[in-house]
């Protein structure tokens, strides 16, 4: 989920020497159409290129780059006592405790492997957060990967839940981004973004803050992979 420097297709990051040709890298950028090229090393940009004047604070769509926030929140929701991993996904949306989505836990949730019926993305594949909880089980948890967004907004309903006064993108914005400075915005994709927030495709930053996101975001690939897949 949580990827060190997701910097997509507008933003790289280079940890080599800058001896390595950081304006080499930009300008490979600029040759496929990249808008912002950042080069960072040991941390620090060492590099900007932008593709015209603005678009340094210009917010890009991060498309499935949003769904690392997910991971980030649900290791901050571990720390802070809200939730376990493998606790029961039913225990809080409760609408599964009568049928076969009972048993998945969030770890299948986050993991992608909790066997509910999850499109491919550009196949008819977006759904708000309560057409996410409404979709039905397709194949018994843990036993598929299923790529998509539709996970992603059944935690967000869960967290929406869990946290009860308070949303589930303002608990983000306090618990890790206020902290690094940075800005997460949302566009919506699809007609239901009045329902709120895609947390699978349509969260938008920009190019440092996508960055720092990744550098600095308190949770390592390791770390977070530790806690996902590791059992008690």
């Amino acid at each position: 989920m949580l990827s060190r420097a997701l910097l997509s297709v507008f933003a790289l990051a280079v940890s080599v020497p800058a001896a390595a040709g950081p304006r080499e890298a930009c300008g490979y950028s600029a040759r496929f159409d990249g808008v912002t090229c950042l080069v960072m090393v040991d941390g620090k940009i060492v590099h900007e290129q932008y593709r015209q004047p603005g678009d340094e604070a210009e917010r890009w769509r991060l498309a499935s780059g949003t769904k690392s926030f997910s991971g980030v929140a649900a290791a901050a929701a571990v720390q802070d006592g809200l939730l376990s991993l493998d606790e029961r996904v039913s225990d809080t949306l409760t609408e599964w405790r009568d049928d076969g989505r009972r048993d998945i836990t969030i770890r299948q949730l986050l993991s992608l492997t909790s066997g509910i019926d999850t499109p491919a993305p550009g196949r008819g594949g977006r759904s708000s957060p309560d057409e996410a909880v409404s979709r039905r089980l397709v194949h018994p948890p843990g036993t598929r990967f299923a790529y998509g967004q539709a996970p992603f907004q059944s935690f967000a309903a869960l967290m929406t839940r869990k946290l009860k006064t308070e949303s589930y993108e303002s608990y983000l914005r306090r618990r890790v981004l206020n902290g690094l400075g940075i800005t997460l915005e949302f566009k919506a994709l699809t007609p239901f973004g009045r329902d709120g927030p895609d947390w699978g495709g349509g969260g938008a930053m920009n190019a440092r803050g996508w960055a720092r996101f990744g550098e600095r975001s308190g949770f390592s690939d390791v770390e977070f992979l530790r806690l996902l897949l590791d059992r008690p």
